[in-house]
């Protein structure tokens, strides 16, 4: 993530990552120390921005502005770090019960007895939000699909729109060309760049 982040990619990860990072996302509500207690949970952690530095623009140190004490230190920890956005928690920060992962030998998916493990994570410049690099998409929806059935897990989605308007696109059979197609995306082609 790192390595790909400071070749000014934008990055998108997503699957089932093992881990909760905060009591919302398990049904036992840990407490904060049961979470740090967990290795997983500090893995996690390290990969996503602090949510207020997300809200406000923050991410990668670029911006001040978090609204609570200590702002201003956090921006200093975490400058030049690449971090990742929650998809879900940046749309819905507070929803209850939205478990991805349930026991199928007990039952558990009935009374959504679960946890919120299966992410889909990306660079803040994907979600709108500007960071060492420019937003060059919008984060318009991120769900979790608890009714698709046929595992112990369900699936999660999230919808980015780009920003279009500046593309070229590729020529038709009509088109008179040599061939060749390169495509012009100003601030989205290290995203695009082959390699």
């Amino acid at each position: 993530v790192q390595t790909l982040s400071a070749a000014g990619r934008q990055i998108v990860l997503c699957g089932d990552l093992n881990a909760v990072s905060q009591a919302l996302d398990s049904v036992k509500a840990p407490t904060e120390e049961e979470l740090l207690a967990s290795p997983w949970v500090q893995w996690i952690r390290e990969l996503l921005a602090p949510r207020a530095m997300v809200l406000k623009g923050g991410v990668n140190g670029n911006k001040a502005g978090c609204t609570r004490d200590g702002a201003e230190e956090d921006q200093r920890l975490w400058a030049g770090r690449a971090l990742l956005v929650d998809t879900f928690r940046v749309l819905h920060p507070k929803r209850p019960n939205a478990f991805t992962c349930w026991c199928n030998q007990t039952g558990a998916r009935q009374t959504n007895f679960g946890r919120r493990i299966d992410y889909i994570l990306a660079s803040a410049g994907l979600c709108g939000i500007g960071g060492k690099a420019p937003a060059i998409a919008q984060l318009t929806e991120a769900e979790v699909r608890q009714e698709v059935v046929g595992s112990d897990h369900c699936p999660v989605t999230a919808c980015f729109t780009f920003d279009t308007s500046a593309t070229s696109l590729p020529p038709t059979a009509d088109d008179e060309h040599d061939g060749t197609f390169t495509p012009a995306f100003p601030t989205s082609s290290p995203f695009l760049a082959p390699g």
